[in-house]
């Protein structure tokens, strides 16, 4: 992942997806969990743990693009 990958923000969530898909690293998850009044985004790493509570600066598309940045190691959990 180039520097301009790992901040170019998808315009979408369905790019957002797509980007994911392509750019995280080998047996790394990203889980989304939707329940009333809300939503919760989860980051699994290869070896089993999780970090929660990802979030970005606005919004379900921002925090798919951290939970990428995080999994790549462009940014700190």
């Amino acid at each position: 992942m180039n520097e301009k990958e790992a901040y170019d923000l998808p315009c979408s969530v369905d790019a957002a997806i797509d980007k994911a898909a392509e750019h995280l690293p080998p047996g790394w998850e990203i889980k989304l969990s939707i329940e009333r009044n809300g939503y919760d985004l989860y980051l699994r790493a290869p070896d089993g743990s999780e970090i929660d509570n990802i979030s970005g600066d606005n919004g379900l598309i921002s925090d798919i693009d951290e939970a990428i940045r995080i999994a790549n190691g462009v940014v700190e959990k």
